[in-house]
């Protein structure tokens, strides 16, 4: 009877080990996350114009301070000058690192449901499409803000959330933002994220969306690409 006891302790403490050692060795999820970035990433070798001194100096030899300030304000927040090339530029294709990006996700992995290769339609869930148009509704989307999606962790994609109403040129990939009232008036037909190739100017050559191979290879290997 003893001799029965020590068996069953025996594999009971097996059976307790196999579980425990399951658990640590679990496979971790494959997560996809929108991310915002916590300042703007500016192009390589740029600064916006309000940061470049020869540029300011050179305004300020025909204008005062008073009227630089009210009249090119939107040019010096708008446009970004290379510091080598001096040549003004639009926004446009960023490299973020993770200390760029906003401490939680914007979207989490469990809110998203597909994405359409076809349409470029990032298809969420209509809670998390609220949620997320008031976040950006409380913030100045004139200019763009810029977004970076991650799988597990790392960066996949990056575009720009805009204002459907603005006429801003982002040479980049950018998502419309409706006005939060509208969107949640018609929030059914509107928790997509509708991915352009960009709102840009004639001269710049912008990839499409199906090139972004790993972004592509995300939804797909998470079973949730639509071709």
């Amino acid at each position: 009877m003893r001799l029965l006891k020590y068996i069953l302790l025996f594999f009971g403490v097996l059976l307790l080990y196999s579980c425990v050692k399951k658990e640590k060795t679990k496979v971790p999820e494959n997560k996809i996350e929108i991310y915002l970035t916590n300042k703007l990433v500016l192009k390589k070798n740029c600064v916006l114009l309000n940061e470049y001194k020869p540029y300011i100096d050179s305004l300020k030899i025909v204008h005062s301070d008073i009227y630089i300030k009210n009249n090119f304000k939107r040019v010096l927040h708008f446009y970004q000058i290379d510091t080598i090339s001096k040549i003004k530029s639009f926004k446009g294709k960023f490299s973020p690192k993770t200390i760029d990006l906003e401490e939680k996700p914007i979207i989490y992995n469990n809110e998203i449901k597909s994405f359409d290769l076809t349409k470029s339609i990032i298809e969420i869930d209509s809670i998390s499409a609220l949620k997320m148009g008031k976040i950006l509704n409380s913030m100045n989307l004139s200019y763009g803000q810029q977004y970076v999606i991650l799988y597990n962790k790392d960066i996949v994609f990056t575009g720009y959330f805009v204002s459907a109403f603005s006429s801003t040129i982002i040479n980049w990939h950018t998502s419309d933002v409706l006005h939060y009232d509208i969107l949640k008036k018609h929030i059914k037909n509107n928790s997509k994220i509708y991915i352009h190739k960009c709102y840009c100017s004639n001269d710049v050559n912008i990839p499409e969306i199906s090139t972004h191979k790993e972004f592509i290879s995300a939804f797909r290997e998470t079973n949730r690409l639509i071709e």
